[in-house]
């Protein structure tokens, strides 16, 4: 538990000795409504189209005799269950083996190689939750040995929530982000009702009063009441690496956000558009003869 007047401590770093590098999906240009239409067109045609060609191939090796056939609705479709003869199956060709040429590397990479080896960097799992509130002010919430740490940034996560690694110049940190999203009169809403119906396992959510961020800059400030926690970068280090990356890449991190949502967008007007049609659902079974009963039946 936090002392009910926790210091509010700010958490900056300098970006000339830190570096970030992480993985995301990597697109520059933002999306236009007609544009992300056209994406998510082309993807549900490209997506039948296999769906045609896998039932096309199957059809063509395999022949199914049906000797019972059972239907049970489901409500818009049906499951159909047929017993058919055991079939005769295409016998899957043996994929030659091709040895595989070593890589040359390079004296440069021979050098990196043998660096890592002779002093590895760390590697971590952490896992943070972010309340965004406003899409300005988001709430972090991680832990470390057991204990919870909380911290408040200037940081829309909503921008990091698909940011999978970060590695820098000392670590490689491997971050599972969950992210939602809340307003403050929401907040203020949900106190409110709670007190209005007595509600007493319901604690109060309050945002704190944080002072003045510094402008342009990705910070955030820890909510402790240990002031000397501050320079524990076992804590703080996965989210120094977060707001570096950000960042770092900050126009591109917002245009592929961006991207996602027409996307979302997009395949929400195109599925209106397009109902998928229920179908039904076939079952095709036999029987196999196991081992025991083959022993058993002199087979």
């Amino acid at each position: 538990m936090f002392p009910s007047h926790p210091l509010l401590l700010t958490i900056l770093f300098s970006l000339a000795a830190f570096s970030a590098s992480g993985q995301i999906q990597a697109e520059h240009d933002p999306l236009s409504p007609a544009e992300a239409d056209a994406i998510v067109r082309e993807q549900a045609e490209a997506k039948k189209a296999r769906e045609n060609e896998a039932l096309e191939r199957l059809s063509d090796h395999v022949t199914y005799s049906v000797q019972e056939r059972k239907e049970v609705s489901m409500g818009n479709r049906t499951l159909i269950l047929n017993r058919v003869a055991p079939p005769v199956l295409p016998v899957q060709a043996k994929q030659p083996v091709t040895a595989s040429l070593q890589r040359q590397y390079s004296e440069a990479e021979t050098q990196a190689l043998n660096a890592e080896v002779e002093a590895p960097k760390e590697h971590r799992t952490v896992m943070v939750n972010a309340t965004v509130f406003d899409r300005n002010l988001t709430e972090l919430r991680w832990s470390d040995q057991g204990q919870e740490f909380v911290a408040y940034s200037n940081v829309d996560f909503n921008y990091l929530q698909c940011l999978t690694d970060v590695e820098t110049d000392t670590a490689y940190y491997l971050f599972f982000i969950g992210v939602g999203n809340d307003t403050a009169e929401a907040v203020r809403a949900r106190n409110e009702l709670a007190r209005e119906k007595g509600l007493k396992n319901y604690t109060d959510k309050s945002i704190p009063q944080l002072p003045a961020f510094t402008p342009n800059r990705a910070e955030y400030f820890v909510l402790t009441d240990d002031p000397a926690i501050i320079e524990r970068d076992d804590i703080f280090g996965p989210i120094d690496a977060l707001h570096a990356y950000y960042e770092q890449n900050e126009a591109r991190l917002k245009v592929e956000y961006q991207r996602r949502e027409a996307l979302t967008a997009a395949r929400e007007r195109y599925e209106a558009a397009n109902p998928e049609t229920p179908k039904d659902t076939v079952i095709n079974f036999w029987p196999v003869r196991g081992s025991v009963y083959l022993k058993n039946s002199g087979q």
